[in-house]
């Protein structure tokens, strides 16, 4: 055989047996809901220590790219889809693809009953682990204080009074169920004379309208107001458990190899955020007297 044909003749044998792993290479497609700040800083997190082949899109809030996202995905042969944000969540509940998917970025775990099967990282910092944090941080205190709103709070409160009395602390609660209710359910709390004020990711009671009324009634009564964020403590509370970004788009990525390499076999998987930081408000601290913070793990001062 002429040598050149040899050689084209091995050249087309091994491309005939390159063409079906091609034809079937699969990928993940990552979802972003939303452009702020800290999903980018997830996300690119999440692409560097992600191993597979990543497919992005940014659906920038808007419902109707999210139909379109899914629609164009719907002949794609993928290992699973990552959602980042509520945003995504909520686009992924109303087309759901045939393929794992994995959720991340929300405070809140998420339904997805038509996937083949869900995993979850969500960013809030579990009940036990904040009530851990606060006992280091105010050794002292024996009684924390909550305002919540039953119709979206009543699991979350059932679990924190588990967790506070581990801690030694006595959960007091007050109900709020619009916004402008807050000062007097503060009134209500402070007959059950709490040592610091504890608050929650409820839709009422995290309200900025019913936030600025806690900040202010903790403020002048010199109770350490525990918040949900960076901001709140940045804009008067004491202090806030929250999540490292870039750390949570890591934890997604070794979320999405462990469910791919089938080390987790429930179909439907929870897990919360492995790093979480300690913001302290340094200008509070002093107007409440604590002038020296308990050494915690991973602290940030901030004004």
């Amino acid at each position: 055989m002429n040598k050149r044909i040899w050689q084209w003749w091995i050249a087309g044998w091994a491309a005939a047996l390159l063409l079906p792993a091609a034809a079937g290479a699969k990928g993940l497609a990552v979802i972003t809901g939303e452009t702020l700040g800290p999903y980018r800083e997830a996300q690119e997190a999440f692409e560097h220590a992600i191993s597979q082949e990543v497919m992005t899109f940014n659906l920038k809030g808007s419902v109707e790219e999210g139909r379109r996202v899914f629609e164009s995905l719907a002949d794609k042969r993928l290992d699973a889809v990552v959602l980042l944000g509520i945003s995504a969540v909520r686009a992924a509940q109303q087309s759901t693809p045939a393929v794992p998917i994995i959720y991340t970025m929300v405070i809140e775990p998420q339904a997805l009953p038509d996937a083949k099967k869900v995993a979850g990282l969500v960013m809030t910092v579990d009940t036990d682990s904040q009530f851990s944090r606060i006992r280091k941080l105010l050794p002292s205190a024996k009684t924390a204080g909550v305002l919540y709103n039953p119709a979206d709070s009543e699991p979350l409160i059932q679990k924190a009074l588990a967790a506070a009395e581990k801690q030694g602390l006595k959960l007091v609660t007050a109900v709020v169920k619009e916004p402008e209710d807050a000062a007097m359910a503060l009134q209500s709390l402070e007959g059950k004379k709490p040592d610091l004020i504890w608050s929650i990711p409820d839709k009422t009671a995290a309200h900025p309208q019913a936030f600025a009324v806690v900040n202010q009634f903790a403020l002048d009564h010199k109770l350490p107001l525990i918040g949900i964020s960076e901001y709140q403590v940045r804009a008067g509370a004491f202090a806030a458990f929250s999540v490292d970004y870039q750390d949570m788009g890591r934890q997604t990525a070794d979320l999405v190899e462990r469910l791919l390499g089938k080390q987790l076999q429930e179909n439907v998987i929870l897990e919360y955020p492995r790093l979480i930081i300690t913001f302290i408000n340094m200008e509070t601290s002093k107007a409440l007297g604590i002038a020296d913070v308990p050494a915690v793990p991973n602290i940030r001062m901030v004004r």
